[in-house]
């Protein structure tokens, strides 16, 4: 979404900031307080022996409230750092044809697929991609192309790609390091064995905070789940800590993160799409972040 939302904000007047805001922060959002989030909530609640939903009532209320605190951030960024519309004089309104009709209906229907192949399936990111390159041949034929300009086109949008592509791996490299170096279970051992020490309330902020900060070596939430569930459940049951917060703290704490983590392929991919450096997208982005994790604590509590 993030390609197209930059042509449209700079129609709006609004910077890549609020295209990247209003695309990737507001699925980070999603992902982060959803009830149904399969790389995520599905899976800790599963090692965590909850049951499936369990909770998803409260996670929705929540959802709610951290969403609107975003959006109304977001907007009164965008209102207050506009610039200069950009030139429309050479665009043209094309009347919606059949044939994009059709295009539109089949990405709809190709995401009621993406969703029941994750939660029904055990799709991955292999069937997932072959799922849009199908869909990407379809829209190519189906628009008009042919068989060589769909080719064409698939060609050109792989180059613009390309160097994005680069940075996720370099990202996603430093993870590879830490886990078969078995650097990542030290830090696990040290930011989550103190708990068991601490008070309730504290040992919850703690949990989430320490969450937070192990997402920077396993930018991966579904693989960080499977690292520390299994050892934050019986440490909850010792505290006398639900498994539910225990969850909840993991959710919070973690997916936020890819927000503002460098180690997160995707992200990087998407700032270098929008032409943002790093260091200016964390400038921007902690504030409303820290906002966000500020609501979090409060709802654990």
């Amino acid at each position: 979404m993030t390609p197209v939302l930059l042509y449209f904000s700079k129609r709006l007047g609004y910077n890549a900031f609020v295209a990247v805001s209003v695309s990737y922060g507001a699925a980070v959002i999603g992902s982060a307080f959803s009830p149904i989030n399969p790389f995520a909530v599905v899976i800790a609640q599963k090692v965590a022996e909850l049951p499936f939903l369990s909770g998803a009532g409260f996670r929705m209320i929540i959802l709610c409230l951290a969403f609107f605190l975003w959006m109304l951030m977001v907007i009164r960024y965008a209102n207050k750092n506009k610039v200069k519309k950009a030139d429309d004089q050479d665009q043209r309104a094309v009347p919606m044809g059949k044939n994009n009709m059709v295009i539109l209906t089949l990405l709809a229907l190709a995401f009621v697929l993406l969703i029941f192949g994750m939660l029904k399936l055990g799709w991955g990111f292999n069937e997932l991609s072959a799922e849009f390159f199908l869909l990407g041949i379809a829209a190519g034929m189906i628009g008009g192309l042919g068989v060589n300009g769909t080719s064409e086109a698939y060609a050109a949008g792989f180059r613009e790609m390309t160097f994005a592509a680069v940075i996720m791996g370099l990202a996603n490299s430093i993870t590879v390091v830490l886990q078969q170096g078995l650097i990542v279970d030290s830090i696990i051992h040290g930011l989550f064995l103190p708990l068991a020490y601490l008070p309730v309330s504290l040992s919850t902020i703690l949990m989430m905070l320490s969450q937070a900060l192990l997402h920077l070596p396993v930018p991966s939430y579904s693989g960080q789940a499977i690292l520390t569930i299994p050892i934050l459940t019986p440490l909850s049951d010792l505290i006398g800590l639900s498994r539910q917060v225990c969850v909840l703290a993991y959710q919070y704490g973690a997916v936020m993160m890819d927000m503002l983590i460098p180690t997160n392929g995707a992200l990087m991919a998407i700032l270098t799409i929008s032409g943002i450096s790093f260091d200016k997208w964390f400038s921007f982005a902690w504030k409303p972040t820290a906002a966000i994790m500020v609501l979090s604590v409060l709802w654990l509590l």
